[in-house]
């Protein structure tokens, strides 16, 4: 929870026919009618719906996306959250991604791409736990590191509901993304041609088998060690390499929406990160299982569960069965946003007669979802905002940043917010006003008619679908008519959503 003081001024200042922006929003929040007759007022919801779509299981949602927020509660006691790997485990993911990929890259110094050579030059480097052990030591802890922070990433965001409406199109992207980094970290424990990398390989090949690529089936490869064809294991070592390209391109989509994506951690966290990594490194070295000998049952090994984890299944089902649980689970889970998210959120709507063309809404919109076009009402102006639906996610971050209430949600429309305020607070004169994010603690306190909460006595509870709806001329009016204060409690920073600066 943050406090903030009433803003004395609306930001920026702009002029039409010689009044502020904010002067013009009194005006045209004051209708002009007859003294005799009643003021003419709208029903609005007290308590505004979920900026996002509702989603099947909604509760059970709330409650884990709950449990989420406080533990970034009690992180956040002890870290910012620009250096909190809770918060920032997309950013983390990524960082620890690009580690894998340098490290690996410097691996090819010590590394021989045969499958004569492979479990040698690994050897090799084990023996060598200071230099090539080292970094082949970071390259496997940071690839665990990678998938780590993208299953927490995608858990919260989960749990928050960012997957239905406008987002659909991240949630699939990041299912391709998780499936490409488990492909990568699955064939490069085929590269170390070690038991652990036999397993996978008689697992990869029986799923091959089922499909009509090659003449014989793959299996046979793996019955004797003279038959280990050498071309496959070359292949394999380019594949595993040529992933972490595609894996690029399907990032740069999964984030694309955003307009201002944190795509690498900050310098502190950054430099934690890479040595944490490092001295867990240099305290446990990477194992090293026996040579893979096809003529030898393998012993009993330890599993990265990150990504050997499915050999409990390769080990035990054929190819076709395996073939039916990939396809089935994968269709389960890039049909989530079609089948849980019950509709899409409304888009926020413009008004252009109100627009001025600041550009302000089009500068803070988290998903680049407001362009500037030419007006079709004749007003001076050069330009007016335009709301793109299929990317709006109706966050309502564009009400905050439009000081003459040009643009919005128009379920919650700023005017008639703001006349409820002025009523709640002259009914309860003397008493601060708390505004509470729908999507954060807000989902959780209790609010009747009358704006009053038991969870928050002594307020004039506001709940919101943002806070970064709140426009500072909010807070100013429930100031000037008789509030003591204001309180704005914000959802977690985790999920990735409201970017910094965008937020009033």
């Amino acid at each position: 929870m943050s406090s903030t003081q009433p803003a004395e001024t609306t930001e920026g200042g702009n002029r039409e026919g010689g009044i502020t922006d904010s002067e013009h929003a009194e005006r045209e929040d004051t209708p002009s009618v007859p003294p005799s007759a009643p003021t003419p007022r709208r029903s609005l919801p007290l308590i505004p719906e979920s900026a996002e779509p509702r989603v099947r299981g909604e509760p059970a949602f709330r409650a884990v996306d709950a449990l989420l927020q406080r533990l970034d509660a009690w992180t956040g006691r002890v870290l910012p959250p620009e250096h909190n790997p809770l918060v920032q485990s997309g950013a983390i993911a990524t960082t620890t991604f690009l580690i894998a990929v340098i490290t690996g890259i410097v691996l090819l110094f010590w590394y021989q791409t045969s499958v004569h050579g492979a479990y040698a030059s690994v050897q090799a480097m084990t023996a060598a736990p200071y230099t090539s052990g080292f970094v082949r030591t970071l390259h496997r802890y940071s690839s665990d590191a990678c998938m780590l922070f993208v299953l927490v990433h995608a858990l919260r965001l989960f749990a928050a509901r960012r997957f239905g409406g406008a987002r659909w199109l991240a949630w699939i992207t990041g299912s391709i993304l998780l499936l490409l980094l488990w492909v990568i970290g699955w064939l490069g424990y085929w590269l170390v041609w070690d038991e652990r990398g036999e397993l996978v390989a008689r697992g990869t090949a029986r799923m091959l088998d089922v499909l009509p690529i090659f003449a014989d089936p793959l299996s046979r490869s793996f019955l004797v060690d003279a038959k280990v064809n050498s071309l496959l294991f070359f292949v394999v070592f380019f594949v595993h390499m040529l992933v972490p390209l595609a894996l690029g391109i399907v990032l740069w989509i999964h984030i694309k929406r955003l307009s201002r994506p944190q795509f690498w951690t900050k310098v502190v966290l950054t430099t934690w990160t890479t040595v944490g990594l490092s001295i867990l490194s240099v305290a446990v070295p990477a194992d090293l299982a026996p040579p893979a000998q096809m003529a030898v049952t393998s012993s009993s090994q330890s599993f990265d569960a990150f990504y050997l984890l499915p050999l409990v299944l390769t080990e035990r089902l054929g190819g076709g069965a395996l073939w039916a649980l990939f396809l089935i689970g994968g269709a389960v889970m890039l049909s989530l946003p079609f089948v849980l998210a019950r509709k899409r959120a409304q888009p926020a709507l413009v008004v252009e007669s109100r627009c001025n063309a600041c550009r302000k809404c089009y500068s803070d919109c988290p998903y680049d979802a407001i362009s500037m076009q030419p007006r079709t009402d004749g007003k001076e102006f050069d330009a007016r905002a335009f709301v793109n639906a299929d990317l709006c996610v109706g966050c309502g971050i564009c009400a905050g940043s439009c000081d003459s209430a040009g643009v919005g949600v128009d379920w919650y429309g700023s005017f008639d917010i703001r006349k409820q305020l002025d009523e709640a607070v002259k009914e309860r004169p003397g008493l601060p006003v708390a505004f509470l994010c729908a999507e954060g603690v807000g989902a959780q306190v209790q609010v009747n008619a009358e704006r009053e909460s038991p969870d928050l006595e002594g307020f004039v509870v506001m709940r919101v679908p943002c806070a970064g709806w709140i426009h500072p001329l909010i807070v100013e009016r429930a100031m000037r008519r008789g509030a003591t204060g204001a309180m704005i409690a914000a959802c977690g920073s985790g999920t990735g959503d409201c970017q910094p600066g965008s937020v009033k």
